[in-house]
C-alpha cells in the first residue's frame, strides 16, 4: 500500500506539483450522479424497513448497497474525468474495478443499519463511520489505479480532513434521513427520499473534492514511455455503464416495490373486508339483545340438524320456552327491566347447554334449543335444570330484586316423515298446557311419543 498511499514531507518541493483544472460541467454531472444514487438507494432502503422476511430483507438492502456503493463509484470516476492534468494518464483496470468494493460492502452495511426500526444516536454514528471509511477507501483506492507521469502524495492534513468529512457528513445524511422519517411521518417514502439524497449525495462528493485538495502530482524524473491501463475514454463508458445500470435498478426496483405495495394493500384491504362481512353475517344472524341465535340463524342450523337427522335415522328433541308474565314486567319495571330479564335468561341458557345444542330467540320473550341425539329423559332433565336456573335470576332495580320463571314444551324427532316445523309447534302446544296449567313448569308433548 505504501506506493499508492504516499505523503509530503519538508524534503519533497511541492512547487513541482502539476496544476490541475476542473470541467465544471462534469463537476456538476458527478454530484448529480451521487445524488440520484442516492435517491435510489434510499427508496429501495424503505423496502428494507417493510420486508418481514429476512430473505427479502437481504435482497432489498444488496441492492440498494450496489446502487449506492456503484453511484459512489461512478461520482468519484466522473469526478476524476473532470480534474486534467498535463500529463498522461490511464486506469489500471483491475483496481479500478476492485475500488467499488468498499462503497458497496459500506453502502450495504449503512443501509441494513438505518433500515432498524427504532434507530438510536450510537447506531448511526457506527453506520456513518462505517459509510464513511468505505467512501473514503474507495476513493483512495480509485485514485492508486491512476497510471500517469506522475506520483502522488497527500498531505496529512488534508487527507485527515478528507476523512473526516466522509465521516462526519455519511453521519449527518444518515440522520437526515432518519430525522424527516421521524419528524415527516405522512409524507410519502418518495418524499423523504427527496429530501435525504441531497445530503447523502452531498457527503460523497463532498469527501471527494476535499481529498482531491489533498493530493499532489509530482512529475517523475524519468516519464515511462508508454502507461498501461484504461484510457479515460474506455473508463467513461465504463462509467456510463454502471450508471444506466443504477438507473434501471432505480426502475426495477420502483416497480417492483410498487408491485408489492399495491399486493400488501390488497391482502390488507380483502382481509379488512372479509372481517367486516363475516361480522356483517354474524350481526344478522345474531340477536343484538342476548348474543343468541336469532330466528333467521337458528331455523337454518336446526334444519341441518333435521336433514342430518332424517338421513340417519336419528333422534333429537326441541325444547321452548317463554318468560312467565312478561308483560308485566315490561310495564310494571320498565323495558330496560325486561331487557335486563332477557340478558340474564340468555346468559343462563348459554352457561346450561351443552355445545353441541343450538339456542336462539325466536320471538319477543320466545326461546328454544334443539338438542341432538338426545333422549327424551334427557330433554326433559335439561328442560328442568333451566326451568330451576332460570327461577333463580335477580335482576335489580335500585333497591329492589325482581325475580320471574319460565315455562317449557318439549317434542321429540323420532320418525323421518315429521317435519321440523310440526316438531317445533308440538313443543309450543306443550308450552301453552304448561302456562295453563300453572306455569313455572315443563310439559312434554304426547302425540310425538306415543
Amino acid at each position: 500500500m505504501g506506493q499508492y498511499l504516499q505523503f509530503t514531507n519538508p524534503n519533497l518541493d511541492l512547487s513541482l506539483a502539476y496544476t490541475g483544472t476542473y470541467n465544471l460541467l462534469l463537476v456538476a454531472v458527478s454530484v448529480f450522479t451521487a445524488i440520484f444514487a442516492s435517491f435510489v438507494a434510499l427508496q429501495i432502503s424503505e423496502r428494507v424497513t417493510h420486508a418481514h422476511a429476512r430473505a427479502h430483507k437481504i435482497a432489498w438492502v444488496t441492492s440498494g448497497g450496489i446502487s449506492l456503493g456503484g453511484g459512489v463509484w461512478a461520482m468519484h470516476f466522473i469526478g476524476m474525468l473532470a480534474f486534467s492534468l498535463p500529463c498522461g494518464i490511464a486506469y489500471d483496470p483491475i483496481v479500478t474495478l476492485a475500488s467499488m468494493a468498499p462503497g458497496v460492502l459500506a453502502s450495504v452495511f449503512a443501509l441494513w443499519f438505518v433500515s432498524f426500526s427504532k434507530i438510536t444516536s450510537k447506531l448511526l454514528l457506527v453506520a456513518g463511520v462505517i459509510m464513511g471509511a468505505g467512501i473514503g477507501l474507495m476513493h483512495y483506492s480509485g485514485m492508486a489505479a491512476m497510471r500517469m507521469d506522475a506520483i502522488i502524495y497527500y498531505s496529512p492534513p488534508w487527507f485527515s480532513l478528507s476523512i473526516v468529512t466522509a465521516v462526519s457528513l455519511a453521519v449527518i445524511s444518515l440522520y437526515a434521513k432518519c430525522g424527516i422519517r421521524k419528524w415527516q411521518p405522512h409524507w410519502a417514502s418518495w418524499q423523504q427520499s427527496i429530501v435525504a439524497a441531497p445530503f447523502m449525495g452531498g457527503a460523497m462528493a463532498g469527501m471527494h473534492y476535499v481529498a482531491m485538495e489533498a493530493a499532489f502530482f509530482i512529475p517523475v524524473s524519468t516519464p515511462e514511455e508508454s502507461i498501461i491501463g484504461f484510457a479515460p475514454t474506455i473508463l467513461a463508458v465504463g462509467i456510463g455503464v454502471v450508471t444506466a445500470l443504477i438507473i434501471l435498478l432505480a426502475f426495477v426496483s420502483s416497480l417492483l416495490g410498487k408491485y408489492m405495495e399495491n399486493t400488501k394493500l390488497l391482502e390488507k384491504r380483502s382481509a379488512e373486508l372479509w372481517v367486516a362481512m363475516q361480522a356483517a353475517e354474524d350481526m344478522a344472524r345474531t340477536d343484538p339483545l342476548t348474543g343468541m341465535n336469532n330466528r333467521l340463524s337458528f331455523f337454518e342450523k336446526s334444519d341441518s340438524i333435521h336433514k342430518l337427522a332424517c338421513r340417519h335415522n336419528r333422534a333429537y328433541a326441541v325444547i321452548t320456552f317463554d318468560i312467565d308474565f312478561f308483560k308485566q314486567i315490561n310495564d310494571t319495571h320498565g323495558h330496560h327491566i325486561g331487557d335486563e330479564a332477557l340478558k340474564a335468561l340468555a346468559k343462563v341458557v348459554h352457561e346450561t347447554v351443552r355445545e353441541t345444542d343450538v339456542a336462539g330467540r325466536i320471538g319477543g320473550e320466545e326461546f328454544a334449543v334443539i338438542l341432538p341425539e338426545t333422549s327424551q329423559e334427557n330433554a326433559g332433565l335439561l328442560a328442568e335444570r333451566l326451568r330451576h336456573n332460570i327461577s333463580q335470576i335477580v335482576v335489580q332495580k335500585g333497591d329492589a330484586n325482581i325475580t320471574f320463571t319460565a315455562s317449557f314444551g318439549i317434542a321429540y324427532h323420532i320418525q323421518k316423515e315429521d317435519r321440523f316445523e310440526d316438531i317445533l309447534e308440538w313443543a309450543d302446544e306443550a308450552l301453552y298446557e304448561a302456562k295453563k296449567t300453572g306455569r313455572n313448569k315443563v310439559v312434554t308433548h304426547q302425540g310425538c311419543c306415543d
